[in-house]
Order: C-alpha cells, then sequence, then structure tokens
C-alpha cells in the first residue's frame, strides 16, 4: 500500500512540475514576443516607417477631407444628422467593393482608384487580444476601413461584416489570408495593457468576443448595445470592459469607436507593418 501511495504521489509531483514547465515556458515566450514588438515599434520609428506611414494619412485627409464623413454629429443619435450618416455608412457597406485575388472586398467603397489588394504583414508577433487595422482606396469614415482581433487559439481574427463577402456575416472568423490578399496596407496593434494580471484579462476579453460570434452586424452606436456588432466595437467593448481601457481615442463620446480611433489611442502602439 505504502508503495501505492509512494507511486501515486510521484505521478502527482511529476504532473505538477510538467505543469509548473508549460507555465513558465508560456510566461517567458508572451514576454519574449512583448520585448520584440516593442524593439519592432522603435525600429519602426527610427527607420522613418512611422512617420511614412502618418505621411499617407495625412495626405488621405487632406485629399477626402470635403468626403469624408462628419462623426461628431454621432453625440446626438437622434437628430436627422446623425442618421444620415449612420444610413451613408451602412449603403456604402452593402456595395461590393472590388474583386480581388482573395475575394470580394465587401467593407466599404473603394472610391475611384482599386487597389492592388494585397500586403506583406507577418503574424509572427500577434498575441490574444492583438488588433489588426487595414486600408485600401477610399473609405468615408477614415484611413483604416476595417479591424479584427486576434485568437491566437484558432490563428484566426474574430471581426464583423455587413455581408457575407465569403465569411459568413455578422460576427465572424477572418482569416490571416483574408487580410493579407484583399488589402493595400495593415498594421498590428498591440494594446498597452502590462499589469500582473494581463493573462487573466486577455483571456476575458477573448472569451467575451468569442461569446458575441453569430450575433449580428449594426453600427448602432452605443457603447452599452451589446447585441449588435462592427467590426472595431468588438476589441473596443472586450478590452474596456475586462481591463478597463478604453480604446476610442475620445470617441467613446459619440458612442462609436472606428478603426482610425484605435490607430490613434494613447494606450496602443504599432507593432506589424505590411504594405
Amino acid at each position: 500500500m505504502k508503495k501505492i501511495f509512494a507511486i501515486f504521489f510521484a505521478c502527482i509531483l511529476i504532473f505538477c512540475f510538467v505543469n509548473s514547465v508549460f507555465a513558465v515556458s508560456e510566461v517567458n515566450n508572451q514576454q519574449s514576443k512583448t520585448l520584440l514588438k516593442l524593439q519592432y515599434r522603435d525600429r519602426l520609428k527610427n527607420d522613418g516607417t512611422l512617420a511614412k506611414i502618418q505621411k499617407r494619412i495625412n495626405d488621405y485627409y487632406k485629399v477626402y477631407s470635403k468626403d469624408l464623413l462628419d462623426l461628431s454629429v454621432l453625440k446626438n443619435p437622434n437628430s436627422i444628422e446623425a442618421k444620415n450618416v449612420l444610413k451613408r455608412m451602412e449603403e456604402s457597406m452593402m456595395g461590393i467593393d472590388s474583386v480581388t485575388p482573395g475575394g470580394l472586398v465587401g467593407t466599404l467603397d473603394l472610391g475611384s482608384d482599386p487597389p492592388n489588394g494585397q500586403n506583406n504583414i507577418s503574424f509572427s508577433l500577434f498575441e490574444d487580444g492583438d488588433i489588426i487595422l487595414v486600408h485600401d482606396g477610399f473609405c468615408i469614415y477614415g484611413y483604416y476601413r476595417h479591424a479584427g482581433t486576434y485568437d491566437a487559439t484558432y490563428g484566426k481574427f474574430v471581426s464583423a461584416q455587413a455581408k457575407d463577402s465569403g465569411n459568413g456575416k455578422g460576427v465572424i472568423w477572418e482569416s490571416k489570408t483574408w487580410y493579407t490578399d484583399n488589402y493595400d496596407e495593415a498594421v498590428g496593434m498591440a494594446v498597452d495593457y502590462y499589469k500582473s494580471d494581463r493573462q487573466t484579462v486577455i483571456k476575458e476579453v477573448m472569451k467575451f468576443l468569442r461569446d458575441q460570434l453569430g450575433k449580428p452586424y449594426s453600427l448602432v452606436p452605443g457603447y452599452n448595445v451589446r447585441d449588435k456588432w462592427y467590426c472595431s466595437k468588438l476589441p473596443w467593448v472586450g478590452w474596456k470592459e475586462k481591463s478597463g481601457i478604453d480604446i476610442s481615442n475620445g470617441d467613446y463620446l459619440i458612442g462609436m469607436c472606428i478603426p482610425d480611433d484605435i490607430y490613434y489611442d494613447a494606450d496602443t502602439f504599432l507593432f506589424a507593418y505590411g504594405d
């Protein structure tokens, strides 16, 4: 009997040791990725890439200043102006934009110049909760037209589409190739939350986002509207709900978080880029 107990106890010790090794390995891997992200961010700043991206964005806003929607009217969601803005956005999203090697791009109209529809962003540093923002052509509410939140468990992004462009509609999964084969430019954004409970918070964020899969698409403004979603609302609400961090760059005041907000927010930083 003593021998049986000894074997049983030894098995428990081995199990605990193996689990602790995996846990330490996971933490070390995450810390390593975080360090690499910060190094890559600094490299992009030092080699002029961040300045190049910002110049593209600034030039875009100058060229299309008269065509972009004024989202500030959404502060009064019941006004005629706000309803007209939402109507224009929804009508634009329902149009078929372009046929690219990756399929139909159906997030917003592209304007007169069709995109190349491909970029070379690397996903090697993407972790749970990281956000991809993509640009191509003209988008009536900003430079970046679409967003997805990475789920490392499945190697895919949680996002939302107004119509089925090959992945379904509403809150859906989108593959990595969807983002590389359909858009001219892409950036990876990390949420700057590195407290001791980071891993617990991220797991809760991802569970929250997975729980929204299958729900319908809508541009209805409002942080507290939880039965309808658009692409960039998912990470906005998920991160704010579970960590307290608001990545809407102040646009919570109008009840929306567009992809450009995530790019400019002080609590996010760019760690991956492809064009």
